[in-house]
């Protein structure tokens, strides 16, 4: 069954269903989460020093963040709270 989709599911496309959020705000003290802090294909936080410089955009607690310029390193994380990228 690995690789097949039954057949009573669908397949559609994420661009009809996520909403792509490009919010900028100054960072001011929020967490930042790069792709560089997103482990590839398991999606566990990796805690480091790095702190966002200048405008990011800005992400809420149950947003999820993946990485669609490099697809191919399978990052995505549900973020746990508010902060920016």
């Amino acid at each position: 069954m690995i690789g097949e989709i039954p057949s009573h599911w669908n397949a559609i496309k994420l661009k009809y269903k996520l909403q792509l959020i490009n919010e900028k705000i100054v960072p001011n003290g929020l967490q930042y989460v790069g792709m560089e802090n997103i482990e590839s294909f398991t999606g566990k936080y990796v805690q480091s020093d790095i702190k966002a410089e200048g405008l990011a955009n800005h992400f809420q607690a149950g947003d999820i963040l993946f990485g669609k310029l490099r697809p191919y390193l399978a990052k995505a994380y549900q973020c746990k709270a508010d902060g920016c990228r």
